[in-house]
């Protein structure tokens, strides 16, 4: 009976152990960018057909992902990713100043202007 008891601690501790382990490797399952680039381009394709426009949106966006991924939210991530409409996506303000900001970095490049006005 005690040998029982003491493996089932043993083994409730080695859970709980390998959960923290797993939290402070900073294991957050984030998409990686290529796959959120993938759902983004779902998106565009499916909100705005496959035309010259959306191709030239598609780029503006991977430009915005290579910039801002670091500083994107799993949540956000997981919705690019996910190919969810873009109007509907919900990113918070931190978030939001980001993207803006590299938007217009993103834009300067694409178009060949300074992106800084």
């Amino acid at each position: 009976m005690r040998k029982t008891l003491t493996t089932k601690i043993v083994a409730v501790l080695s859970v709980v152990a390998f959960v923290f382990a797993l939290g402070g490797c900073g294991t957050d399952l984030k998409p990686d960018a290529a796959t959120v680039k993938a759902g983004v381009a779902e998106a565009i394709k499916s909100q705005f057909g496959t035309g010259e426009e959306s191709q030239k949106m598609i780029a503006m966006f991977d430009c915005i992902i290579d910039e801002a991924y670091d500083d994107l939210s799993l949540s956000t991530l997981l919705e690019f990713a996910q190919g969810k409409d873009l109007t509907d996506l919900q990113v918070d303000s931190e978030e939001r100043i980001v993207l803006e900001r590299v938007s217009k970095k993103c834009l300067g490049e694409l178009t060949g202007n300074s992106g800084d006005s």
